[in-house]
């Protein structure tokens, strides 16, 4: 993270350039015994404004939680994530006239292609 963020005058948070910022995120799902296991744990991430982002890692490491809680489908159990300077609370935060594609991950999308080939080819696309 580059610093502190900065409170602006609606109360959101606000950086130069920052389209998405992930502050101290933690993700805990409660099991059916009365357990607990953790997506991940205070989390920061900052986005600029027209970057683009791929995240890789094996499965169960957090990353579609990760990208429910950015899109306001899912809370963060501690933390917040920022969309354009406002917290996300639900999937209306994120309204904007900027493209953000979600896009999940499994064989049926693009069968025989390895991620970092979908990742190139996704790249390319023109927004």
């Amino acid at each position: 993270m580059h610093g502190e963020p900065n409170k602006t005058q609606g109360g959101g948070l606000q950086g130069a350039g920052e389209f998405i910022r992930v502050v101290n995120a933690s993700k805990v799902y409660q099991t059916q015994d009365g357990g607990e296991v953790e997506a991940f744990t205070n989390f920061n991430l900052e986005i600029e404004e027209d970057e683009f982002l791929v995240l890789v890692g094996p499965s169960g490491c957090g990353k579609s939680t990760l990208l429910k809680m950015i899109v306001g489908l899912l809370p963060p159990t501690r933390g917040a994530v920022y969309f354009q300077g406002t917290e996300v609370l639900s999937p209306r935060t994120v309204q904007s006239d900027r493209h953000i594609l979600y896009g999940m991950g499994n064989s049926g999308f693009c069968p025989g292609c390895s991620c970092m080939s979908t990742a190139a080819r996704s790249a390319a696309v023109p927004a």
